[in-house]
């Protein structure tokens, strides 16, 4: 074994080196950014579509080419770019439009996927309505599905599509999954019905709240009074927004925190005449637990990413077992609102249902016992028997349809013409086509295929409480149930009772710019690489 001592460092020698690498590795630099200066070339177009990429994204007006300083910053950052005037902009906006959708196009063109749409109704502040056709696709084939808001002209829109496709067979079981109404489009619909019973108690409540806010003397006052009564809460009184009924859900919770000191303060201020009675209060308390459950499940069922259509059964039936139980409350207040919003669930519930519960069993997690479980609590279980059956019925029809179209592609892709194979077994190949012919003639084959389907509902459900990603099992399984969109509505206008309504901006646009300004925008944003 050979040993030694380290030797100390030298640190005029090392810093001497060091200097001399620094030296040299600045040299190699300055002929690499020389390098790379040459190799530049200043594009004037490039740079003028670049700016009309900005505003499309960012939403800028067209006259911010003519602002003063932005002239003036690029003038700066680079003096070789010709501004161009907002109706040359406009222009080149147009022409990245052009370049998106031939990109999209060309997408389109080179995909064989499934595509499922949703469609959104817009109003301008000039009234002018806007149709916004949004595209969800997955996998391969046909168009599956178009969700949409509960609207007749809608049903008349989506029936002639469907006579369309179904005439080149391109519709799942003949269109059955083709119509789907917007999940969260409905429960506004429900709200709408159900706050409009209680308006008297909602206006007293809202003009109680715009009294204590009114003036600075008011504030001081409300403040003594709610300390008088020790009230604690760090949540301030507020006013709502008549069309967006969340607000009006969160004046009514923070309202009732403070009842107490509403009372008080009607002793102390002769002017305060709009506190509601105790019947008021009790009243809206009751209501505001029933609008928390639909609270919740709009914040569950709306945002920007769509959930899968299996999460909504849940959702979807407890609301139904809610207002079943509401109907019968002792309230007369209550019974009088859920039966008006019962009246319209029901609609919805009668033609959504099945497609819901197709798309739960699906989910190796939930399967047919979680239909089980919630079809007894709302029918019975003599009833419920029925609606499983149904369920059932559909789920096989499905499976059938897609194994069908599955030994079709299979068959082609894998034919003896397609191997290298010696002729003997070439010979035997044929042999063994014949036979599966006849197992597929005598049924043998259709008898195994719904032997999987059933294993698969009696294997165990996956525990609820371990690591499983859906999403990965959806993709290899069952993509075309579960991608179907049930809600067309994304968290910003979730809540609105009035519609979605175009800012001023947009409002003021002519329908062409406008048409070009959003899909360009979207397809911009697209992460799919269409854009890239």
């Amino acid at each position: 074994m050979i040993t030694g001592t380290s030797v100390p460092p030298n640190p005029t020698v090392e810093a001497t080196n060091g200097a001399e690498r620094k030296l040299r590795l600045e040299v190699w630099l300055h002929f690499d950014k020389e390098k790379s200066q040459e190799a530049f070339k200043f594009d004037q177009m490039r740079s003028r579509l670049d700016l009309a990429r900005i505003i499309i994204k960012h939403e800028y007006p067209f006259t911010m080419v003519d602002y003063e300083y932005f002239r003036v910053f690029i003038n700066n950052l680079r003096p070789l770019l010709n501004l161009v005037t907002k109706n040359t902009i406009k222009s080149h906006i147009l022409s990245v439009y052009k370049e998106e959708r031939e990109k999209l196009y060309k997408f389109f063109d080179e995909f064989s996927g499934r595509v499922s749409f949703t469609t959104d109704l817009w109003t301008s502040e000039t009234r002018d309505a806007y149709l916004c056709l949004t595209a969800h696709f997955k996998d391969t084939d046909w168009v599956r599905t178009i969700s949409v808001d509960n609207a007749s002209s809608n049903d008349v829109m989506v029936n002639n599509i469907k006579d369309i496709l179904n005439g080149d067979g391109l519709l799942v079981l003949g269109g059955q999954f083709l119509h789907v109404r917007c999940t969260t489009h409905i429960l506004n619909l429900i709200v709408k019905d159900g706050l409009s019973v209680i308006g008297n108690v909602l206006s007293n409540i809202r003009e109680s709240c715009k009294f204590v806010k009114a003036t600075p003397q008011r504030k001081l006052k409300w403040k003594s009074t709610i300390e008088q009564v020790k009230v604690s809460s760090t949540q301030q009184i507020c006013l709502d927004v008549p069309r967006r009924w969340n607000s009006t859900f969160k004046m009514l919770e923070r309202a009732l925190i403070y009842k107490g000191a509403f009372f008080r303060l009607e002793q102390r201020e002769e002017s305060f005449m709009t506190n509601p009675s105790k019947e008021d209060w009790e009243i809206a308390k009751v209501i505001c637990n029933c609008l928390k459950i639909f609270y919740d499940s709009t914040n569950t069922l709306s945002g920007t990413e769509y959930p899968t259509a299996n999460i909504y059964f849940a959702e979807v039936c407890e609301i139904h077992l809610n207002l079943f139980q509401w109907c019968k409350h002792e309230n007369q207040w209550v019974v009088m609102m859920a039966e008006k919003m019962y009246e319209k669930f029901k609609k919805y519930w009668s033609v959504c249902s099945l497609i819901l519960a197709v798309a739960v069993v699906l989910d190796p997690r939930f399967k047919m016992r979680f239909v089980q479980y919630y079809f007894n609590l709302i029918y019975g279980l003599h009833e419920a028997e029925i609606y499983i059956n149904k369920v059932q019925i559909l789920l096989e029809d499905l499976y059938s349809e897609y194994d069908s179209k599955s030994n079709l592609n299979s068959g082609t892709s894998h034919s003896p013409s397609s191997l290298n194979l010696l002729s003997g077994e070439s010979s035997n190949m044929d042999k063994i086509k014949k036979f599966e012919t006849w197992c597929m003639k005598e049924g043998y084959e259709s008898v195994t295929k719904k032997y999987e389907l059933e294993q698969y509902l009696v294997e165990p459900i996956f525990p609820a409480d371990c690591a499983f990603n859906i999403l990965n099992w959806w993709k290899l399984n069952t993509p075309n149930v579960l991608t179907i969109p049930i809600s067309t509505v994304a968290s910003e206008s979730a809540f609105s009772t009035s519609g979605r309504v175009l800012n001023e901006y947009r409002s003021s646009l002519t329908p062409n710019t406008l048409h070009v300004l959003i899909c360009a925008q979207n397809w911009l944003k697209s992460s799919k690489g269409i854009t890239s």
